[in-house]
């Protein structure tokens, strides 16, 4: 048994979504329908190619050809031959590998019944919209009712999580520049690598834009790392020779455990930026200058206050101090993607 939903009672043209189990949910009609007996029809050309958990859904051809050319690539004449008409009278195309209450929704709104289409979506039913529309290139059918779905979700996190390739996704199906600048933006700076599902048909110019910046992000600030080593080496960096021995070990030890190198996989800017953070600072002590002891640091805590007042001074001085100020300036010149750049022409 499958089903039928009529997007168009008098229609001409039954698209069959293939294998499906979920029903449209809009308030359409859906008709629970047993295959018909082939001595109650006219056969025209074909077969009933329906199968159980397919759902057949009843379209105009010419609402369909004005808003989808690959649609109506398949309904128009190929080769000199009329489209094949089945047993039903109308032709048949198969669509595969789409969410069946996504399909129901682009085809009401191709229609024109908007009554049908529901005025707010999850992200994720926006993703499984706007993987048709991008396949089927309706995006004009569906363009005022996806910024309305957009506009009612909450403001994508500025954090990196498993919805950010689903904005990425929708902003660039939709046409969404400030919303794919801000995703693509979050994705570049925090993701150690972009997850994509399946079901995500984000474009190869993107995702490899993405790693490219990804990877040209942590190297910078590697090469931030690396050029503060040279300076603590050059004793240029920082205020006393003892401080910028043990500064520098401490910063080759941080980079030996991280094991940066190209292509950086598996790390993002963000992971290594809060891991330089988290260095601790360290209070040294420095020998009281003097002709004869210019004073060196010290990791050594004077045992009493009185020599620790004579002898030795406090002296504050870490890793935070030198990078943060490098860090911050990397951080506020990362961009996202601008969506005219990925866009095909």
């Amino acid at each position: 048994m499958s089903k039928v939903y009529e997007v168009d009672p008098e229609a001409d043209t039954l698209i069959i979504v293939s294998g499906t189990q979920a029903i449209p949910t809009a308030n359409g009609t859906v008709v629970p329908s047993k295959r018909p007996k082939k001595s109650d029809l006219h056969v025209v050309s074909g077969v009933d190619d329906s199968q159980p958990g397919d759902l057949r859904i009843k379209a105009s051809s010419k609402h369909l050809s004005l808003a989808s050319r690959p649609l109506r690539n398949k309904l128009s004449t190929a080769n000199g031959n009329s489209p094949t008409v089945q047993y039903d009278g109308r032709v048949h195309l198969r669509i595969e590998g789409y969410d069946p209450t996504a399909v129901t929704i682009v085809l009401n709104a191709i229609h024109g019944k908007s009554s049908r289409i529901p005025k707010s979506l999850y992200l994720e039913s926006v993703a499984k919209v706007a993987s048709f529309v991008q396949a089927f290139q309706c995006h004009e059918a569906v363009e005022a009712h996806a910024e309305r779905w957009l506009s009612r979700l909450n403001a994508p996190s500025s954090k990196y999580t498993s919805d950010t390739a689903s904005w990425i996704f929708v902003s660039y199906v939709f046409r969404q520049p400030e919303l794919f600048t801000a995703a693509t933006r979050t994705a570049i700076a925090q993701a150690p690598a972009l997850v994509v599902g399946q079901s995500l048909r984000i474009p190869d110019k993107v995702t490899s834009a993405i790693e490219t910046r990804r990877q040209q992000l942590v190297g910078k600030v590697v090469s931030v790392i690396h050029s503060l080593i040279v300076d603590l080496k050059d004793g240029t960096a920082s205020c006393t020779q003892g401080c910028d021995l043990f500064l520098l070990g401490s910063l080759v030890r941080a980079l030996h455990q991280w094991d940066l190198s190209p292509p950086y996989s598996g790390t993002s800017f963000e992971a290594v930026s809060r891991s330089l953070r988290e260095l601790q600072d360290q209070v040294w002590y420095v020998g009281a200058p003097s002709p004869s002891n210019p004073g060196a640091a010290s990791k050594t805590t004077p045992t009493t206050t009185e020599k620790r007042k004579d002898r030795f001074a406090a002296h504050y001085c870490g890793i935070r101090s030198l990078i943060n100020p490098k860090l911050y300036s990397l951080e506020v010149s990362v961009d996202g993607l601008h969506l005219d750049d990925v866009l095909d022409n």
